[in-house]
């Protein structure tokens, strides 16, 4: 049975694991700490061994204090810049001291980002990178209750609920350096002039990125990303199958309830808001646990545990940011026109700065969605050594789970790229880096982006691997009335490819059956 467990888990999942690095992408899902098939849960706690107090409720409880940091900000950077790029060159169009379209020297037009510069002879310049990291620390509590005995007054039936309580902190930091500030921001007697949004122009990436007049896909170095609370909560219903000497076997199945984050609006506000649980999904689970007894000589003792647990989450509704299939990657900040209306009156205006009246593209290119995260796979290997009290263990953690599916998005607008010359002329040729100017589409030729122009994938998490090394040690009171063991241990999970976070992290747990 756990053979095929495995089998299947893997055959599921196998067919959407790639190893390739990913880039552009506009959302980030993190694997939750604390969860069935987790070392800092599993390690010097046998919640299945049904081994109580004497005389007791026949229940089990272990507490878990954890925290830890990632470690891959270069591979994390790479997936949310485009191009997997590790940093990005920002120019502003400005006749005639433009780089032409083509140029490995610049990867982005500034003008996109509400940037217009006074200087009449020099062009803003700047380079841009990320930094991500994010911190966690939290609780986890566990209770398992038997609930049922055999007619050989062997515990087979039993129930656990487990969750942490937990905070976690995301940042970007997002870094520039200004190679030429064109002059500084474009003013009229002192005042910046107006640009995207009926909004003041910027003077560099640094403040477009935190524009307040930006609804979503934000990044601001001094925003307070963090959140706090109960991830999801999980439970589950088991059966010992089979109890000896040499090996024992149970299974289980149960389900996910969602108590943490949701992905609205709200949520939606900056790049890679912090997420507490699986993004607020419902689901199903089903595992199973093998405990073999390898050896026992005197007080020693070694055995090895395997534990496979295979994870459906259902899909539900959230607020995601989308590029444009034709477009590219990054297309979602492209300048638009939010309706023909605007570009008519883009078109009737006679004032000199009529160029720069639009929209920010983030604004309307993040809407809701259907998301689905679909199956994730876990499995969990552990050498266990034993001397009287002390335990030690250490093993392997490997986890995989399948590309979001974004399956129907909201998308009733009548936007249009904006050309970069204005005047309410678009371009559907244009890029987040490429103006092809003299490409523009007249006012009467007005062409709104459609639902099928939205690239979905850029807006879902691919599919996620990871393996983690870890250890533990501790000591169990087991001779007591009401046994108790305490441990402390370590884990570093890494991958090959940027879609999972390279983490390290250690905890301190105490547990109790009474």
């Amino acid at each position: 049975m756990q053979r095929k467990l495995i089998v299947l888990t893997l055959l599921i999942t196998a067919r959407t694991v790639y190893a390739d690095d990913f880039a552009g992408h506009s959302f980030f899902t993190v694997r939750p700490q604390f969860r069935l098939v987790s070392p800092e849960k599993l390690t010097l706690y046998f919640p299945h061994d049904m081994e109580f107090a004497q005389g007791g409720f026949e229940s089990k409880v272990q507490v878990v204090a954890f925290g830890g940091v990632s470690t891959n900000s270069c591979e994390l950077n790479k997936y949310f810049l485009p191009s997997n790029k590790t940093s990005l060159n920002i120019q502003e169009y400005k006749t005639p001291n433009f780089i032409q379209d083509g140029q490995s020297s610049k990867d982005i037009e500034a003008r996109n980002f509400n940037i217009v510069t006074q200087s009449a002879d020099q062009t803003f310049r700047s380079n841009i990178a990320f930094k991500p990291q994010q911190s966690t620390f939290g609780v986890g509590l566990s209770w398992v209750q038997n609930i049922w005995h055999d007619s050989n007054d062997v515990p087979r039936f039993w129930g656990e609920i487990s969750f942490p309580i937990q905070y976690v902190n995301n940042s970007m930091n997002l870094r520039e350096t200004v190679l030429n500030d064109g002059g500084g921001v474009a003013q009229v007697d002192g005042v910046p002039t107006t640009g995207l949004d009926g909004a003041p122009h910027v003077a560099n990436m640094t403040e477009a990125f935190a524009q307040p007049s930006w609804l979503y896909g934000k990044v601001d170095n001094c925003a307070d990303l963090s959140a706090w609370g109960v991830s999801d909560i999980e439970i589950t219903f088991g059966y010992n199958v089979y109890l000896s000497e040499s090996c024992d076997l149970n299974a289980y199945v149960g389900f996910v309830a969602p108590t943490g984050t949701k992905i609205h609006q709200k949520n939606a506000a900056y790049l890679w808001r912090p997420v507490i649980g699986n993004n607020h999904h419902w689901g199903v689970l089903f595992g199973a646990h093998t405990c073999f007894y390898l050896r026992d000589w005197g007080q020693h003792a070694l055995r090895l545990e395997f534990d496979a647990e295979g994870q459906y989450l259902f899909k539900n509704t959230q607020w995601r940011s989308f590029d444009l299939v034709q477009q590219g990657q990054w297309s979602r900040y492209l300048e638009v026109y939010q309706n023909v209306a605007a570009a008519t009156a883009a078109a009737g205006d006679p004032s000199p700065l009529i160029i720069d009246a639009g929209t920010s593209g983030i604004n309307v290119f993040t809407t809701c969605a259907q998301v689905s995260p679909k199956f994730s796979a876990n499995t969990n290997t552990a050498f266990i050594y034993n001397y009287c009290g002390l335990q030690v263990e250490g093993g392997f953690n490997f986890f995989v789970r399948q590309a979001e599916e974004i399956s129907k998005c909201s998308w009733s607008t009548d936007v249009a790229i904006k050309d970069v010359d204005g005047s309410g002329l678009t371009n559907i040729a244009r890029t987040i880096k490429n103006n092809f100017a003299g490409s523009d589409i007249a006012l009467a030729s007005y062409n709104p982006v459609t639902l099928a122009d939205l690239d979905l994938n850029s807006a879902a998490h691919p599919t996620m691997l990871s393996h983690t090394l870890f250890a533990a040690a501790g000591w169990n009171w087991d001779e007591l009335r009401t046994p108790v063991f305490i441990g402390v241990g370590g884990s570093y999970e890494f991958t090959t490819v940027n879609t999972a976070l390279d983490r390290w992290l250690i905890f301190g747990k105490v547990g109790i059956s009474f």
